[in-house]
């Protein structure tokens, strides 16, 4: 019998999906051929991984999708030749493991071209005080400030505590394995430096500097490569309508043939393209943004479904439904975003103060507290300012305070006062380069923003330019047709170059879905959250006023 208070050791069960295929020799043998190839990128991705439960999830996704490769050959005999491409399922399911340790590994890269500068910019405050990159890496564990840079310093203290590897050399072996190009060089040129006997104080410093014109070309590269797509992708979704509808003048069977594909495959197809395209080129973001999803699709799905009951049209049902629930989620995001960008706001000019109470000889600590009381920054950094201060006034260290803010940045910049506090540095040169530091952030995130704008408003009144040029062509089209009646054309004649209703209906929800993807990508772009839904409420509301104005200008074509 267990004795009382006495911990009970659990038997260790593998997940059901690996314990089945360990059950197979042959599924078994599959996965041993595909983990050692996993564990060659082990290291990239900088994350604890077993090869084998990785390769034994790709082979029993491969297995789970036999019955899918059955299914397309059936289909592809009874129905369609196009279905045979299922049997292809099974093979990709094997290329899975592989996938996700590259998704990985891209990952890493990407997340450590944001925090680098940041981190660097940390090191060189920690070793002005004295505090090598060992501690500085070592500080970041835990904090989830770098998520990134927490992998790599865990692994390195791992080295150090458990391998015995002197600080240098575990350093060093990190820099070596690690996949992004920058953080290489910067963890090897530091301990370059300091086998040298060189000065790395300067070291990181120029580094910092360095990354810091860095960070400015890639937003301002950036701004100009998604301004670039945003305007190819609205030129397209300008000129594919327009071309079904001149080619539905000579084929109306077109549009019911090909409409639905376009509307339900192609424009979503497209969207989610540019959406990869652009998400790879931005710099990432750790703003914590987010709504209720639940509430949001249920008011929507409801308010759709009353609609439709009520006999209003499908396009318009879908304005309504949908409007209602991005607006629900939009407007609580939009509040977040608006008490980010005050907050972010202010931060230069805290720092700045605080830098200016410590030059007259306060410490960090009553430096932050003296800087809430004096000064007014706004409503939304005072609440932040007037919680910390107060944390600080019952005696509990900047470091140990958990900020309650949704920007990343702000929570950066106080780790770093916080380990500037916690280590006894904190001096005047190290909290001017974080204020210049951080200042520069805030400045180029804030001009590359505005400078996107017009192609916000480009999306916005797109769809009023889609509906008129549709109506006008529909118009065209039903004239064409009564000419042809007219003139003796026959009723083949003007039904060919008629407009069924199938047609409208194409064009009012061709407009409806091109309005919700350009909101949609002009969000991502600008904002760097598609979570920002009010701007598709927006847009909806304009399709709306363009289904209007194609009902104009058609000449009185029933588009409603």
């Amino acid at each position: 019998m267990r004795e009382k208070g006495r911990p009970k050791i659990a038997k260790f069960r593998e997940p059901p999906h690996i314990a089945f295929v360990s059950r197979w020799s042959f599924l078994k043998k599959i996965a041993n051929r595909i983990a050692p190839r996993i564990e060659e990128r082990i290291p990239e991705a900088g994350a604890a991984i077993v090869p084998y439960r990785l390769a034994a999830e790709g082979v029993f996704l491969a297995f789970a999708c036999i019955p899918v490769a059955i299914a397309g050959i059936v289909l592809g005999v009874a129905v369609h030749p196009v279905f045979l491409a299922l049997i292809l399922a099974p093979m990709i399911s094997l290329l899975v493991p592989s996938l996700r340790i590259r998704s990985m590994i891209g990952d890493r890269r990407r997340g450590l071209d944001e925090e680098l500068p940041h981190f660097a910019t940390h090191a060189s405050i920690l070793q002005s005080a004295g505090l090598d990159i060992y501690y500085s890496l070592c500080s970041v564990i835990g904090r989830g400030i770098f998520k990134q840079i927490e992998q790599d310093a865990a692994m390195t203290r791992r080295n150090v505590e458990f391998f015995g590897q002197g600080p240098l050399n575990a350093v060093e072996e990190v820099g070596r394995t690690n996949p992004n190009q920058r953080a290489r060089d910067f963890l090897l040129g530091y301990t370059s430096e300091w086998r040298s006997g060189g000065d790395v104080t300067h070291y990181l410093e120029a580094k910092a500097d360095d990354y810091l014109r860095d960070v400015e070309f890639r937003w301002k590269g950036y701004a100009r490569r998604a301004t670039d797509i945003g305007e190819m992708v609205i030129a397209f979704f300008f000129l594919l309508p327009l071309t079904i509808a001149m080619a539905a003048f000579l084929s109306p069977e077109l549009v019911s043939s090909f409409g639905g594909f376009f509307v339900s495959v192609m424009i979503p197809g497209l969207a989610v393209a540019v959406l990869a395209s652009i998400r790879a080129a931005q710099p990432k973001t750790y703003d914590i943004l987010g709504g209720n999803y639940l509430i949001a699709a249920m008011a929507g799905a409801g308010f759709l479904l009353l609609a439709l009951a009520s006999g209003v049209p499908g396009w318009l049902s879908i304005i309504l439904g949908l409007g209602l629930a991005t607006t629900a989620y939009g407007i609580v995001v939009c509040l977040q975003m608006r008490e980010i960008a005050a907050i972010e706001a202010a931060l230069p000019r805290f720092l700045r103060d605080t830098t200016e109470l410590r030059k007259m000889g306060h410490d960090l600590v009553r430096a932050v507290i003296k800087a809430s009381e004096e000064n007014e920054y706004n409503p939304a950094f005072d609440r932040l300012l007037g919680y910390v201060a107060k944390q600080l006034g019952i005696g509990r260290r900047m470091s140990e305070i958990e900020l309650p803010t949704r920007s990343w940045l702000v929570k950066v910049s106080f780790f770093h006062l916080g380990m500037v506090a916690e280590t006894g540095g904190g001096t005047p040169r190290s909290l001017e380069l974080l204020t210049r530091f951080s200042g520069e952030v805030t400045r180029i995130k804030h001009e590359t923003k505005q400078g996107m704008r017009l192609y916000r408003w480009l999306s916005v009144f797109s769809p009023l330019g889609l509906g008129l040029a549709v109506g006008l062509m529909v118009g065209l089209m039903s004239g064409f047709s009564a000419m042809f009646v007219s003139e003796g054309g026959g009723p083949i004649l003007g039904e060919l170059a008629g407009v069924s209703p199938v047609m409208v209906s194409f064009f009012s929800i061709t407009i409806v879905a091109a309005s919700v993807a350009l909101a949609l990508l002009s969000s991502v772009a600008i904002d760097f959250t598609a979570k920002n839904t009010l701007w598709i409420t927006v847009n909806l509301g304009m399709a709306g006023i363009g289904i209007l104005l194609a009902s104009w200008a058609s000449g009185g074509t029933p588009f409603l």
